[in-house]
Parts: structure tokens; sequence; C-alpha cells
């Protein structure tokens, strides 16, 4: 967590100097797209346009298969890894991967 915030941390003093702009890129999850794309514009004015995240709502299996293989900075999935995935996925990547809930939602059965 302490090197996530920092990163982030480092983002915006980044961003906020005006030195750099930053991209980021996460692939995952179909539900969680509205959301994620409300978040993502309201991300990029607090930093002065300055950080801009694209994300490709492809399917959770596929967000957690790309960070995996390390083709994009964030996967967002409805199946978090379990503890020993999390612990081979640091392993082998050096990455220090951590599971973020940040959307609830529900299936509500009608008839």
């Amino acid at each position: 967590m302490k090197k996530l915030l920092i990163a982030t941390t480092a983002l915006l003093g980044l961003a906020s100097t005006g030195l750099a702009q930053v991209s980021l890129t996460g692939a995952g999850a179909t539900f969680p797209f509205p959301v994620l794309s409300k978040y993502f514009d309201e991300y990029l004015k607090v930093t002065n346009n300055q950080v801009r995240v694209n994300y490709q709502s492809i399917g959770s299996g596929g967000g957690q298969r790309q960070f995996i293989e390390q083709t994009v900075h964030f996967g967002v999935s409805d199946n978090p890894f379990n503890d020993q995935q999390m612990t081979d996925i640091r392993k082998n990547t050096g990455s220090p991967a951590l599971n973020i809930p940040f959307v609830l939602g529900a299936v509500v059965p009608t008839y």
C-alpha cells in the first residue's frame, strides 16, 4: 500500500508541476466501466489534463491476463486474485500488486 501511495503522490506531484504528461493503461471488467469512465474523467480534470487513463473493458479474465503479462498498468476484475496468485504475481513480475475494492454492485432477480 505504501508503494502505491508513493506512486500516486509522485504522479500527482509530477502532474501539478506540469513537467510531463502521464498515461496509464488498464483493462478488465465491463460492469464497472461506467463508473470508471467518470472517475477517470474527473481525475483528468483534477490533474490539469496531465494524467490520462485509457481503460479497455474487455472482461475480467482479459484484464487479469493482461495485468499478469504486464501489458497494462492495472487490471479490473470482479474476481480478485487469491493470496497464492498475488504471491506468484509479485514474485514473477516484481510488481507491488494489490487487490483494491472500489465498486459495489448487486444482481437482483426479478419476476
